[in-house]
């Protein structure tokens, strides 16, 4: 009866040892995922803070001029538009520019920032006739800096900032220009 009994004591203490490795084992992966949570929270609102100003930047345009932060800020509101060449979404967003520019091309810049190689980004600009629109400049961003920069993730993503440089809205996706209209002076 001892030996069951101490059997039976030794089984217990396995299952408690079990039992709290077990538990050791749940409170570190449930640590693990807060911190991770927690760094995630934490980047995304260091981005949110970075994009909340138009950041400084200098850039040369498909035509070879060089564009930056001081010639938009304190003059006009600006859309910033960042673009794939064979995004279907930013091809109809560029396709409709021209129906809307009288709109806005008084007040605003409109800076297309392609991803890619330049050759598509050409190309897309060509089709689509950007550079006959007023205020209109496109970039090429084929190291993803500049983008990141902006705390872009995908595309399209557009940012529209006022005269002052601040933000007034982020579209993450399909948008619409009349979508982005409303939030133009």
């Amino acid at each position: 009866m001892d030996v069951v009994r101490h059997v039976f004591t030794i089984k217990l203490e396995c299952m408690k040892a079990r039992q709290i490795i077990t538990l050791l084992l749940l409170l570190s992966i449930i640590g693990l995922l807060s911190w991770q949570i927690s760094e995630k929270a934490g980047q995304k609102a260091q981005r949110a803070k970075e994009r909340a100003q138009l950041p400084d930047f200098t850039l040369s345009t498909l035509g070879g001029e060089n564009l930056n932060t001081n010639l938009i800020v304190g003059k006009d509101q600006s859309i910033f538009i960042f673009f794939d060449p064979d995004c279907s979404i930013c091809a109809y967003e560029a396709e409709n520019a021209h129906r809307y520019v009288e709109k806005y091309a008084k007040t605003t810049s409109v800076v297309w920032v392609g991803a890619g190689r330049r050759s598509k980004v050409e190309k897309f600009a060509k089709k689509y006739r950007l550079d006959t629109l007023a205020k209109h400049f496109v970039l090429i961003d084929s190291s993803g800096q500049f983008a990141k920069k902006f705390g872009v993730r995908g595309v399209p993503e557009i940012l529209i900032y006022n005269h002052k440089g601040d933000l007034v809205k982020q579209f993450h996706g399909e948008t619409t220009w009349e979508g982005m209209l409303k939030y133009l002076d």
